[in-house]
C-alpha cells in the first residue's frame, strides 16, 4: 500500500506565537494547536551557533547538535513540541504513513527570524524519540513554505508528456571552477535511460542573461543553475547576487537577486534548482533580500538552492542524489529531503552546516511532477488530497453511515454541473433534516471534480467574507492587500483563485442579502451551494429534500444501536421511525438514547414518545414541508422529561448565550448563588452524559443550534424565566465593566469569547438592562473592538447604543450625551475630525444644560473639545479650553489624579506642537510623575513618547532615543507589536535614528511604521500622511527625490481632502515638496 502524506504546517505570523495546522492525507483538520516562539528567550543561547555557522567554524558534532536542538525549541515549546512528538509517532510510527513539515514564517515582519537556518532543526533528546533531524529523517519531509498573493500551480504533466530540464552552467575564468561535470553526466544518463519522460534541453555552458532567457523560452520545468553566489556585494551591502559570464570577456557578471529574478517573469519553470553558495540566503535584516527569496517571489512553485558556501563534492553530491529521487518519480520535496541526507551519509556526517545548506521553497503542496492516477479510481477510499493538491477546508462528517440520499445527490450534481454564469444552488429543508451533512458528502464524493479548491463557509454566526479572506490565505496562500476593505479582500481572492471548477459551500445561511455581496464573480466555473431552512429567490435553485424513507431511517437506527436490537424488534421499530417522521436528527438522538439504556424496549420507548407533545412548533417554520419537527422536538423531549428542575433551568439559562463557545466561567457568575461543585454536578451528569451539550476545549462548553433553540422554547414552562435573563444581563454587564477605555492585548485574548455573548445582552435580552446598566454593554464591546482597531465596530456598536439611549431615555438625557461622546471618540481616533467636533460641542452643550457648567462631565467634554482643536491647528480654541478643563480637574479631584495627569499631557502636547518647549516639558514630566504613581502604563507610554518628541525637537537625541524605546517596549508589553500607538512610537523612533546617522535603520523604522499606520487607519487618516510626510523627508535628505515627491504629493493629497490647506500639517507638508522641487532645479 502506497504511502500517503500527513501535514504538519507551523506559521510564524508575529514575535509572540507559533500557529500550527494539521491535516491528514485527506486533507481533513486534525487540530490547530499553538504555542510561544521562543526567539528572544533562545537568541542568547543560538547567536555564537549562528555565527560559527555562517563561519564555517562547525567542526563538532555536539555543537551542531546543540543548534539543531535550541532552533526546534525556538518554535515548539513544551506544549508543541509534545503535541509534535504524539503526531510523529502517530504518522509515521503507528501508522507508517509520511509527514511533511512546512514552516511558513512572515519574513516581511520578521526577516532575522526567516533567516535562521532552520534545516539544522533537531528534535531535543529529552523528547524520547531518539536521534531526529528534520531535514534529513525518512519518512519525514521539511520544507519551507511561502504564502503569496497569488497561487503557484505544480507542474503536474500528463503521462504522455516530457520532463525539461534545463541544465545552464556559469563559469567565469576568473572565478574557481565549478564541478558541473557529474550532474551534467547523471543528466545526460537520465534523459537515455528514461527518454519517453525526461528531455534535457540544450545545456547552457556560458550563462548569460541572453542564454538564460533564450533556454527560459523553451518552457522547462526544471532550471538547473550551476554556478557562484554570494549575499553581499562588493560593498558589503546584502543584496544577493549571482555570478554570470560576460560574454565579450568570459569573466564574472555579477547581478543582483531582483535582476536574476526579473528573467523568470515571461517563462516561469516549475522548480529552480540553484547550485550557488548562498543563494538560499536570507537577510537577517531586511525582507526578500537574497536571490532565492527574490526567485520565489515570481511564482515559482519550487525553490531549491544553498544558505552557505558550499564545497563542489557536496553539491554534487546533493544534485545526484536529488535526480535519482526524481526519476524514481518521487515529489520534489522528498526528493531533496533525501539528497540532503546523502550529504549528512558523506563524509561530513552531522559534524559540519552542509547537511543543513539545501533549503527548499515550496509554494505548492503537491511535489509531483507527474499526474497520478486518483486513489478513487484504484479504490473505493476517498482521494487523498494531500496528493491531488485541491485545496479544502472540509470538516469532518459525524454520520456513522450515510443512507437514503442517492437519489438526491445526482440531483444535485446536475444542478450544479449547468454551464450557467454560475451555478447557485441551495439545498432547503427543516431543521435536523440533513442538509449539512448532504452537502459534505455531496463535497467528498466529488471532490476530483473541483480541481480548483472547495471552500467551506459558515453562514449563520460568523462573517463569510473573513471566512473566504482565511480560506485564501491559509488553503491558496493568498495576501491580499490590506489596504483593502473587506468586500474589495474577497474580490481579490476570487479574482486570484487557483485554477478549475471551484465549490464554495455556504452552510446555513439565514439572510440571502448579507452573504450575496460576498458570492463569487460571473464564471462558470464557480459552483455556489447553500443549505438553509428559507425559501430563496428565482436565482437560486432549491433542491427541497424530505425526511428518509423507511428502510433508510431503519438502516441508520442500525448504524447507531446494532442490526440485531433492531431486527428483534422490527415491527416496533418501524412505528418508532414512523412516529419521529423519519427525521435523521431525530434518528440519531433517540438511537444514541436507546443505545445507552440496554433494558429498554422499542416498544417502551414508543408509548414514552406518544406521551411527549409540545404546545408549540420550536423547530419550524409554517410551511407545509416543516410539520415533522415535531419529531426532532419531541426527541429532545424525552431527555428534558428525566432532567431535575435545577438543570431545565441550567438548561434555559444556556440558551441565552450566543450560538458560539461559552466559557463555563460566565455561567457561574450567572448563578453565582448556586454551590460550584452542586453546578458541576449539573452539567456533567445529566446535560453532557445526555448529549444536551458539548465540551468544547477546556472550561469551554457549547449547545448545538438546535438544542439551543429548544431549551429556548422552553423558558416559557420554567418558573424563574425572566430572572434568569435578569442574572444573564448582571452577569454581561459586570463583564463590561472591567474592560478599560485602552485593554491590553492580553485582556483582549481572555475577553474574546465573552463578547458574543456580551452582544446577546446588549441586542436580543437589551430590555432586561436596568436604567443604570443600559450603556454598559455597549460601551465593553465599543472598547473591545477599539482595543484591536476596529474602528467600525466599535462606531457600530456606540450607534446602536445611541439609538436605544434615545429610544429609553429620550433625546435630552445624560446617558445620550454618553453614547454621543462614545461616538465622537471613535470619530476622532479615524481622523474624522470635523464629524467629531460637531458631537463634542452637542454633548457639552447637553452636559451644561442638564448638570450645570460646574460639574467634572463638563471639564471632560472641554478637554475632548480642546483636543479636536489641537488635531485641526485651532491652537489658540484648544489652549483656552485645555486650561479651563485642568482648573475644573484640578478643583474637583485634587492635582494627582490620572485625569488631572491627562489634562498636563494634552496641554504639554499643545505647546510642542508650538514649540513652546520650556511650557511643555514640565507638563510632561507632571504627567509622566502621575501615571508612575497611579500605574497607568498605557497613558505613561504616551507621555513618555511625546516628551521624547520634544527632546527630538530640541536636539537631545541621546535621552530621547532613552524615553522612545522605554515607551515602545510598553506599548509592545501591553498592545502587542502591531498598534497604532506602536506606530507613531516607531515612527518618532525612527526620526531619532535618522539624526544620529543610523541611516539604514531609520528607513526601515520609517517603512514599518507607515506600513503599520496603513494597515489599521488606511490611506487617508492624518497619521498616515505623517507618516509619508516624515518618510519623504527623509528621503529628501539623502538625496533620494523619486521616492520622496511622490509620497509628498499623496500626503498632501490626503490632508487637503481631510485636514484643509490652512491647516499646519498641510502647510508644512506643502513647503517640504516646494524645498524639493527647488532642490531639482
Amino acid at each position: 500500500m502506497a504511502k500517503t502524506y500527513y501535514t504538519y504546517r507551523l506559521r510564524v505570523a508575529n514575535r509572540d506565537r507559533v500557529q500550527v495546522e494539521k491535516w491528514d492525507a485527506q486533507h481533513q483538520d486534525k487540530g490547530q494547536p499553538s504555542g510561544a516562539l521562543r526567539y528572544q528567550e533562545k537568541l542568547p543561547e543560538i547567536a555564537p551557533l549562528l555565527q560559527a555557522a555562517k563561519n564555517n567554524e562547525l567542526n563538532d558534532s555536539s555543537l551542531v547538535r546543540s543548534l539543531g536542538e535550541a532552533l526546534f525549541d525556538v518554535l515548539f515549546d513544551d506544549v508543541l513540541r509534545q503535541d509534535f512528538v504524539n503526531f510523529y509517532y502517530q504518522v509515521v510510527q503507528q501508522e507508517k504513513q509520511l509527514l511533511r513539515v512546512e514552516l511558513d514564517i512572515d519574513e516581511q515582519g520578521m526577516p532575522e527570524i526567516a533567516a535562521l537556518p532552520w534545516e539544522f532543526m533537531c528534535v531535543p533528546a529529552r523528547a524520547n524519540l531518539g536521534t531526529i533531524w528534520m531535514g534529513t529523517v525518512p519518512d519525514l519531509v521539511f520544507s519551507r513554505r511561502r504564502s503569496q498573493w497569488i497561487a503557484a500551480q505544480p507542474i503536474q504533466l500528463e503521462s504522455d508528456e516530457k520532463l525539461r530540464i534545463a541544465l545552464i552552467i556559469s563559469a567565469p575564468s576568473n572565478l574557481p571552477p565549478v564541478a558541473y561535470e557529474p550532474v551534467q553526466a547523471a543528466l545526460e544518463k537520465l534523459a537515455v535511460e528514461q527518454a519517453k519522460r525526461v528531455e534535457l534541453l540544450p545545456i547552457i555552458s556560458s550563462a548569460n542573461p541572453e542564454t538564460i532567457d533564450t533556454i527560459l523560452s523553451k518552457d522547462p520545468h526544471i532550471f538547473q543553475f550551476i554556478g557562484h553566489g554570494r549575499m553581499k556585494n562588493e560593498g558589503k551591502q546584502e543584496v544577493g547576487e549571482i555570478a554570470l559570464v560576460d560574454p565579450d570577456f568570459n569573466e564574472a557578471m555579477w547581478v543582483d537577486a531582483d535582476y536574476f529574478s526579473e528573467l523568470f517573469n515571461q517563462h516561469r519553470p516549475g522548480v529552480v534548482m540553484l547550485q550557488a553558495c548562498e543563494g538560499g540566503m536570507l537577510s537577517s535584516s531586511q525582507a526578500f533580500v537574497g536571490v532565492a527569496s527574490k526567485v520565489v517571489q515570481q511564482n515559482v512553485p519550487v525553490v531549491v538552492a544553498m544558505q552557505y558556501e558550499v564545497t563542489n563534492s557536496t553539491a554534487s553530491r546533493f544534485a545526484l542524489r536529488f535526480y535519482q529521487q526524481l526519476a524514481a518519480e518521487d515529489p520534489v520535496d522528498i526528493a531533496v529531503q533525501y539528497a540532503r541526507r546523502a550529504i549528512a551519509l558523506g563524509p561530513t556526517q552531522y559534524r559540519k552546516r552542509d547537511f543543513a545548506t539545501p533549503v527548499i521553497f515550496m509554494r505548492v503542496r503537491d511535489g509531483y511532477l507527474f499526474k497520478r492516477q486518483s486513489a478513487s479510481s484504484q479504490s473505493n477510499q476517498q482521494p487523498d488530497s494531500s496528493l491531488t493538491g485541491i485545496p479544502e477546508n472540509l470538516p469532518r462528517s459525524g454520520v456513522v453511515q450515510f443512507v437514503g440520499r442517492e437519489r438526491e445527490l445526482e440531483t444535485l450534481h446536475q444542478q450544479l454541473q449547468e454551464n450557467e454564469r454560475v451555478a447557485v444552488s441551495a439545498i432547503a429543508g427543516m431543521g435536523g433534516i440533513g442538509k449539512t451533512e448532504l452537502a459534505l458528502q455531496y463535497a467528498l464524493i466529488c471532490k476530483q471534480t473541483y480541481q480548483g479548491g472547495i471552500c467551506w463557509l459558515r453562514a449563520k454566526g460568523l462573517n463569510v467574507g473573513t471566512q473566504i479572506v482565511q480560506f485564501g490565505r491559509s488553503r491558496l496562500q493568498l495576501q491580499p492587500p490590506e489596504d483593502l476593505d473587506l468586500t474589495g479582500q474577497v474580490g481579490f481572492c476570487w479574482t486570484h483563485w487557483a485554477a478549475g471548477k471551484v465549490l464554495v459551500i455556504l452552510d446555513d445561511v439565514t439572510d440571502y442579502e448579507v452573504i450575496k455581496p460576498y458570492l463569487p464573480p460571473a464564471e462558470s466555473r464557480f459552483k455556489v451551494l447553500m443549505t438553509t431552512r428559507l425559501r430563496l429567490g428565482k436565482s437560486v435553485k432549491q433542491l427541497e429534500i424530505d425526511v428518509l424513507d423507511e428502510s433508510a431511517a431503519l438502516a441508520l437506527l442500525e448504524s447507531l444501536v446494532g442490526a440485531e436490537r433492531i431486527q428483534q424488534q422490527r415491527d416496533n421499530a418501524q412505528k418508532l421511525c414512523a412516529w419521529l417522521g423519519y427525521l435523521p436528527l431525530g434518528l440519531e438522538l433517540v438511537g444514541r438514547y436507546f443505545d445507552r439504556k440496554p433494558d429498554l424496549s422499542l416498544a417502551e420507548m414508543q408509548q414514552r414518545l406518544e406521551k411527549k407533545r409540545l404546545d408549540e412548533r420550536s423547530l419550524s417554520k409554517p410551511d407545509a414541508d416543516m410539520t415533522a419537527s415535531l419529531g426532532v422536538a419531541a426527541a429532545f423531549e424525552l431527555s428534558w422529561d428525566i432532567l431535575d428542575e435545577p438543570t431545565k433551568q441550567l438548561g434555559c439559562l444556556l440558551s441565552l448565550f450566543a450560538l458560539t463557545p461559552i466559557p463555563w466561567s460566565l455561567v457561574e457568575q450567572c448563578l453565582s448563588e448556586l454551590d460550584l461543585d452542586d453546578l458541576e454536578e449539573l452539567r456533567d451528569d445529566n446535560l453532557l452524559n445526555l448529549n444536551l451539550l458539548q465540551r468544547k476545549g477546556a472550561g469551554i462548553y457549547q449547545l448545538h443550534q438546535l438544542i439551543r433553540e429548544f431549551f429556548q422554547a422552553k423558558q416559557v414552562s420554567i418558573t424563574n424565566s425572566d430572572e434568569l435573563k435578569w442574572q444573564f444581563c448582571k452577569a454581561m454587564v459586570a463583564v463590561a465593566q472591567k474592560i478599560p477605555e485602552t485593554p491590553t492585548r492580553d485582556l483582549l485574548l481572555e475577553l474574546a469569547l465573552t463578547i458574543p455573548h456580551m452582544a446577546e445582552a446588549a441586542t436580543t435580552l437589551n430590555c432586561y438592562l436596568t436604567d443604570t446598566d443600559l450603556l454598559k454593554p455597549f460601551e465593553g464591546l465599543g472598547r473591545f473592538y477599539e482595543g484591536q482597531t476596529f474602528y467600525q465596530q466599535a462606531s457600530d456598536w456606540y450607534d446602536r447604543c445611541l439609538s436605544l439611549s434615545k429610544q429609553r431615555f429620550g433625546s435630552e438625557h445624560l446617558n445620550v450625551a454618553t453614547s454621543i461622546n462614545h461616538l465622537a471618540y471613535i470619530y476622532r481616533l479615524q481622523g474624522r475630525y470635523s464629524e467629531a467636533e460637531l458631537l463634542c460641542k452637542q454633548v457639552l452643550e447637553m452636559r451644561q444644560r442638564l448638570l450645570g457648567a460646574e460639574v467634572p462631565e463638563v471639564a471632560d467634554s472641554l478637554n475632548q473639545l480642546a483636543i479636536l482643536y489641537n488635531l485641526q491647528g485651532k491652537y489658540d480654541d484648544a489652549e483656552a479650553l485645555y486650561n479651563q478643563a485642568l482648573e475644573m480637574k484640578q478643583r474637583f479631584l485634587g492635582s494627582e489624579h490620572p485625569d488631572v495627569a491627562d489634562c498636563f499631557n494634552n496641554l504639554a502636547y499643545l505647546y510642542l506642537s508650538q514649540r513652546r518647549y520650556a511650557e511643555a516639558e514640565p507638563l510632561f514630566e507632571q504627567a509622566i510623575i502621575i501615571y508612575k504613581r497611579t500605574k497607568k502604563e498605557i497613558y505613561l507610554a504616551t507621555s513618555l513618547n511625546n516628551l521624547a518628541r520634544l527632546y527630538d525637537d530640541q536636539g537631545r537625541y541621546a535621552e530621547a532615543e532613552l524615553l522612545c524605546v522605554q515607551a515602545l517596549e510598553l506599548f509592545k508589553h501591553l498592545l502587542g507589536e502591531e498598534h497604532p500607538d506602536v506606530a507613531n512610537c516607531l515612527n518618532n523612533l525612527a526620526f531619532i535614528y535618522a539624526q544620529q546617522g543610523d541611516l539604514v535603520k531609520a528607513e526601515i523604522t520609517y517603512i514599518q511604521a507607515l506600513n503599520m499606520r496603513q494597515k489599521f487607519l488606511g490611506n487617508e487618516h492624518p497619521d498616515v500622511s505623517v507618516s509619508m510626510n516624515d518618510l519623504a523627508k527623509f528621503y529628501t535628505s539623502l538625496k533620494k527625490y523619486a521616492q520622496a515627491e511622490p509620497l509628498y504629493l499623496q500626503a498632501l493629497a490626503s490632508l487637503e481632502k481631510k485636514l484643509g490647506k490652512e491647516h499646519p500639517l498641510t502647510v508644512r507638508v506643502n513647503q517640504n515638496l516646494s524645498e524639493l522641487r527647488m532642490q531639482l532645479r
